[in-house]
């Protein structure tokens, strides 16, 4: 079942005002029956990128490691 009104990959407050303001129109009562028993839900796309460190981060990780072992050397 498709609850994620505004498609930003998450069931949050911004799904339920969208339902709020479209009701009776796009959506009805079991909508927000969906909507409620997948409130704090991400889609597997938006858990499986939060697991992948992005590679800026990697590239400053590596920078500061090697400004350490540079500093331990001397």
């Amino acid at each position: 079942m498709h609850v994620d009104y505004d498609n930003d990959g998450d069931v949050d407050g911004a799904d339920f005002l969208l339902w709020q303001q479209d009701f009776g129109t796009l959506y009805d009562a079991s909508n927000y029956t969906d909507w409620e028993g997948n409130f704090g839900a991400a889609s597997p796309a938006v858990v499986a990128s939060a697991l992948v460190p992005e590679p800026t981060t990697l590239a400053l990780a590596a920078l500061g490691l090697s400004f350490i072992a540079m500093r331990r050397k001397r």
